[in-house]
């Protein structure tokens, strides 16, 4: 990926690793949530960073992420509605499921969205050590591949456990990671509406809103996903894929 204006700040979690063989540097960190300043270069100096958000940005556009699927049951109503409010996703998948469920994986493509790497089985990150978190990431980034005939553009660690054997891992692979600044599913408990209106309070240009297509019941965040999906629209938002939201970078 190659990020090509100056002074692009992205909000990040972490700078996880730097890494040889890439097109842009960190200029600038805060550990805090804080900003990474990231800039063209000819260095050939590649980092890691977990992204939550990027700004600023100068078009009303936020990236949708959808995590734990393929889903015979979900995913197909995650894409009925991205066709309904012309809109795309990122979608991380696991990868156990993705080659159970290959033919939603290439619906995801065919319909303009792109698959990142979820790891091969949603593990508890944190438990692991850097050689099994490694067969992890490796693992799910090949099936990936095997699918889709591309390179996963982005990796998300299950439950956003960014530890550091998961920021080597992903770095040797050549992966960015990306989390999220807001997501549907704060509150497993709470009705469609109020799921809907805990984003659309927190939403901005260049947020990374996340949602679930499987790990369980995921009926009241469909319903959610309608609602936050027709809002955004109307308040003119468009809703896409994060390489694009980062395309449109400030």
């Amino acid at each position: 990926m190659t990020l090509r204006r100056t002074g692009i700040r992205i909000a990040a979690v972490a700078l996880a690793v730097v890494l040889a063989g890439s097109a842009y540097s960190v200029l600038s960190w805060a550990a805090a949530a804080g900003a990474v300043e990231v800039r063209n270069t000819e260095t050939a100096v590649n980092v890691a960073t977990a992204l939550h958000s990027v700004t600023p940005m100068r078009e009303r556009l936020v990236a949708l992420t959808v995590d734990d699927g393929p889903s015979p049951l979900y995913t197909p109503e995650v894409l009925a509605l991205l066709g309904k409010y012309d809109a795309h996703a990122t979608f991380f998948v696991i990868g156990k499921l993705a080659v159970r469920h290959p033919d939603l994986v290439r619906r995801e493509v065919a319909q303009g969205s792109e698959v990142g790497d979820h790891t091969w089985s949603h593990p508890k990150m944190r438990l692991l050590t850097a050689a099994q978190t490694r067969d992890e990431v490796f693992r799910g980034a090949d099936a990936v591949t095997g699918i889709t005939g591309t390179k996963p553009p982005f990796f998300r660690p299950p439950r956003g456990e960014l530890t550091p054997e998961v920021s080597q891992a992903a770095a040797e692979r050549g992966i960015p990671i990306a989390l999220w600044d807001v997501a549907v599913d704060h509150d497993l408990h709470s009705t469609p509406l109020v799921k809907a209106s805990w984003v659309l309070d927190r939403v901005h240009p260049g947020s990374i809103i996340l949602m679930h297509d499987g790990g369980g019941d995921r009926s009241g965040s469909m319903a959610a996903m309608e609602i936050v999906l027709r809002v955004l629209k109307s308040r003119g938002y468009r809703i896409v894929t994060l390489s694009e939201l980062l395309r449109h970078a400030r």
